[in-house]
């Protein structure tokens, strides 16, 4: 085909794609089958395969017949992105050398054949778009993350965001920065909750508190946009915790301690991340008493909750240090 040729092809097939007769501008490029032609028009492929075949489709066999139409046309294909499609399941074991693969937000998504087989997966760059980005897929909890791992290009805790199995969203790729953000921001949050607590000892230690965030909002950092559950955020005992995230979820608990366990002892406090909607473990958090500071209501002085006494009968806040409780206790005597 000469340029000139290969001009006036793209011309009339790109019009044909745009038109409502999508379908037979791909015939059109099956007959001729001219790599080069198809080269020139991958992007407006991709966008129309896309548009047609994925997006708001559950149909299977239409979803089928998309990867077939890219893989017959656009066999090289090295990035293939599905995000917020509505497909439940996924082949992708024909698309060998792609590089990347985005299958973010595809909030039916439960299975991927073919995952394990692309040996290419990796992204170049530390800037570079994640090799496998599977963030806000909820449903995709089977996936075999050995196996990912063993991909022979793949940077496992720089190139795959998104990945989750049955206990929760895998953090692999968090790095320093990361952690000391969500840390800050949980100690921030626990600060508040204990300094509207009456009684410390009753309402906030030995409780588990519970918040939901949307996994977009936790992705880009947002803690500031995480809610209190409309059934309640607190439980004070392992039964009031079953009915806020289920017998499922909290027996799972036991998981993240080492003795095992599923409720925080008497001076400790556990706060648990969820995300909305599919309920998905994003992170835990648990602090102690010896954490939290209290004024000494003789000496002024700042301790520990843990180092203080409670001198007032009624008012669990009034506390003293210990050599101030000692006193005050022979003054009242």
């Amino acid at each position: 085909m000469t340029k000139t040729e290969l001009k006036q092809n793209i011309t009339k097939i790109t019009q044909i794609l745009q038109s409502e007769n999508y379908e037979a501008g791909f015939e059109l490029l099956k007959t001729k089958n001219d790599p080069a032609l198809n080269e020139e028009l991958s992007d407006l492929i991709q966008s129309r395969v896309r548009s047609k075949y994925f997006e708001e489709v559950s149909d299977q066999k239409e979803v089928d017949k998309g990867l077939e139409i890219l893989t017959d046309l656009l066999p090289n294909l090295t990035s293939l992105d599905l995000s917020d499609c509505s497909m439940k399941n996924l082949d992708v074991s024909k698309f060998k050398n792609i590089t990347t693969l985005n299958l973010s937000n595809c909030d039916s998504l439960e299975n991927i054949d073919g995952l394990y087989e692309l040996k290419s997966l990796s992204s170049p760059t530390l800037t570079s778009p994640p090799a496998l980005d599977l963030k806000n897929s909820p449903l995709l909890t089977n996936l075999d993350v050995e196996k990912i791992k063993s991909l022979p290009n793949l940077d496992f805790e720089m190139d795959v965001v998104g990945l989750r199995d049955n206990n929760g969203l895998l953090l692999n790729h968090f790095g320093d920065s990361d952690w000391e953000y969500w840390h800050e921001a949980f100690e921030e949050f626990l600060k508040q909750e204990f300094e509207r607590a009456l009684s410390p000892t009753d309402e906030f230690f030995g409780n588990v508190l519970i918040l939901w965030l949307h996994e977009d909002e936790f992705w880009d950092y947002n803690f500031g946009r995480a809610q209190k559950p409309a059934a309640g955020h607190k439980a004070s005992d392992v039964d009031s915790l079953e009915l806020l995230i289920g017998e499922e979820e909290k027996n799972k608990l036991g998981l993240f301690f080492d003795p095992p366990k599923t409720f925080p002892a008497k001076d400790e406090v556990l706060l648990l991340l969820y995300t909305y909607g599919v309920q998905t473990f994003l992170y835990w958090w648990i602090s102690n008493s010896s954490e939290y500071s209290i004024d000494c209501d003789e000496c002024g002085d700042t301790f520990t909750f843990a180092e203080t006494i409670q001198v007032d009968p009624e008012v669990e806040k009034i506390r003293c240090c210990p050599d101030c409780a000692k006193e005050r206790n022979k003054n009242s005597q």
